[in-house]
């Protein structure tokens, strides 16, 4: 790829060279759907950057049950972090449920960008952190707020994720029944009728 994505705005400002650099470190890999980034039990060794499509981030308990554990699409970056720094098998699977297509780094391209642009390791550090920062809000969110404002926020924070997952996930990762999800819908649609008229 030569081209460094516009849309990865914490790099825009970065000098050109810098860029070329980064970009001569990365690849592009296409996922189709039901494809795994990583699965549980693989020790993660690369991140990556969603240019097209949509990611679901699950495990699956003692049980055999699956939990959505949240979504990643375009312009997200994705990683297992625990797994990545402390090489350790990863707990959670990253599938592909559209066809995906994802710039990749792995950890010796991201060990090579920090040594040439030591800047850079700064900037991924940061968004990291952001990255957790919000996600660990979405959870504690998601233990507070009934099931209604939970959907209500998933819709307002994902709009362009919604109409490309199974609601069957969306619920599960609301932790709601399917039936309740479908209940609450019904029931913001109605309220929306009623302020519209």
């Amino acid at each position: 790829m030569d081209k460094f994505p516009a849309s990865i705005e914490q790099f825009k400002s970065r000098p050109q060279h810098e860029i070329d650099l980064v970009m001569s470190r990365t690849r592009v890999e296409r996922f189709l759907q039901g494809s795994t980034f990583l699965s549980a039990g693989q020790v993660s060794h690369r991140a990556g950057y969603i240019l097209e499509g949509v990611v679901r981030i699950f495990n699956i308990n003692e049980h055999g049950e699956e939990r959505t554990l949240g979504f990643a699409a375009e312009g997200d970056f994705i990683i297992d972090i625990e797994s990545y720094r402390n090489r350790m098998p990863s707990l959670r699977n990253f599938e592909a449920i559209t066809p995906v297509k994802i710039l990749i780094w792995e950890r010796e391209d991201m060990k090579w960008i920090g040594i040439e642009l030591p800047a850079w390791t700064t900037l991924v550090s940061n968004l990291i952190q952001k990255i957790l920062y919000n996600r660990t809000l979405e959870l504690f969110e998601m233990l507070e707020d009934n099931a209604t404002t939970r959907y209500q926020k998933f819709i307002q924070r994902h709009p362009h994720i919604l109409p490309r997952v199974s609601l069957r996930h969306v619920a599960n990762y609301l932790g709601i029944a399917p039936q309740s999800l479908s209940r609450i819908r019904q029931q913001l649609t109605v309220a929306d009728r009623k302020i519209n008229k």
